[in-house]
């Protein structure tokens, strides 16, 4: 992954704040992650290369796609559903979700490769000394 400057990073996400009049909080579904992940990269933390072309995607259509002058404006174009839905709404089903981790359960003999005890038996009857 390609090292991209902290004030690059800022810049992109000030830019499209300011064209789409959305806080951090608003802004992170569209990209795909926690608001918490925008304030640590405008802190100075790295971005994946995924998230900064989303950024600038985001910010290409904010430019062609939103109307108005201020911010407030933008926003508000952005936000508004009268019969059909908002902006806001189709770049979201575009996002990207934010991934998890799909785990089975395991028990820790399990995990281990050992095999399960008989409740009626003491623990120790399977014990045996490493040789």
């Amino acid at each position: 992954m390609k090292k991209v400057s902290t004030t690059r990073v800022q810049k992109a996400i000030h830019n499209l704040q300011h064209l789409t009049g959305t806080t951090a909080e608003e802004l992170a579904p569209l990209i795909g992650v926690h608001a918490r992940q925008i304030h640590s990269w405008v802190n100075g933390r790295r971005i994946t290369e995924r998230h900064l072309k989303r950024i600038y995607e985001l910010t290409e259509r904010a430019e062609y796609e939103l109307e108005g002058t201020t911010p407030e404006q933008r926003r508000a174009h952005l936000m508004e559903s009268i019969g059909r839905m908002s902006i806001y709404r189709r770049w979201l089903a575009d996002a990207p979700r934010k991934q998890r981790i799909q785990y089975q359960a395991l028990s820790v003999l399990e995990r281990l490769g050992g095999e399960e005890l008989n409740p009626h038996e003491t623990p120790h009857e399977h014990w045996e000394p490493p040789q």
